[in-house]
């Protein structure tokens, strides 16, 4: 705990960092929509849904989720990004390990140097033994990890199809042995931000995240909590 209250303290991060983070981390700035939803998400929690058209940059809710991590240490550590296509699961596996590869070079810069991107990344290693980030692909046709995370309180960033984290969240997890059935449904309904893209295709699945979401975590940490990715919300039927 004294290692992490240091470095948090010797490398401080406000909202105004975002953008240059941003930046860093992605090669292009943020949209003024993108910073609405952090400045929202720090003020009031995250919204029941992110609608914005497509095209706009939805996957980059991941660099928001990430930023507000290093922000607070009490935000969820873990993203569960979820859509039922394999291509999009892959595209945004893609985004990912870019904002793990320059976390971590952020990570290896000079002690000297403290650009926001390098805070962040500081205090993100901070919280997970010295990883800035963990990123994991879920879904057919190609290997996966036994357990997902190798360590629960390291940031994460898990892309999967609506299956393969339903199963898991639900202790029945496809291609899971039984007896880590527990152990993945635990990983998966403690300390998780689930964004379910294109989620006016998943109603149902949404439903089920919104019925557990809400419950608290063990040890004073988050439980579930759900936010729907569309570009037509309308499409969500609630009522």
């Amino acid at each position: 705990m004294e290692a992490l209250e240091r470095a948090f303290a010797e490398n401080p991060l406000t909202l105004e960092d975002f953008p240059g983070f941003f930046l860093e981390a992605t090669g292009h700035e943020p949209y003024p929509w993108q910073e609405a939803l952090l400045r929202r998400v720090v003020r009031e929690g995250w919204p029941e849904a992110v609608a914005v058209p497509t095209g706009a940059g939805k996957t980059m809710v991941l660099a928001v989720a990430l930023f507000l991590m290093a922000l607070d240490p009490k935000a969820h550590r873990q993203v569960v990004y979820v859509v039922n296509r394999r291509l999009v699961v892959d595209q945004a596996h893609e985004v990912a390990l870019g904002l793990k590869e320059r976390l971590e070079e952020a990570l290896a810069r000079p002690s000297g140097e403290a650009t926001p991107l390098v805070r962040a990344a500081r205090r993100l290693a901070a919280l997970g033994g010295g990883k800035p980030l963990e990123v994991v692909r879920l879904r057919g046709g190609v290997p996966r990890p036994r357990p997902t995370l190798q360590d629960p309180a390291r940031p994460a960033v898990v892309l999967a199809t609506v299956d393969m984290a339903g199963s898991r969240l639900l202790f029945r997890g496809y291609g899971v042995p039984r007896g880590l059935l527990p152990v993945e449904g635990a990983l998966f309904g403690t300390d998780a931000l689930y964004l379910l893209d294109e989620a006016h295709l998943e109603a149902p699945f949404l439903a089920t995240l919104e019925a557990v979401a809400g419950l608290p975590g063990p040890w004073g940490r988050p439980g579930v909590r759900a936010v729907a990715l569309t570009a037509t919300p309308e499409g969500l039927g609630r009522g």
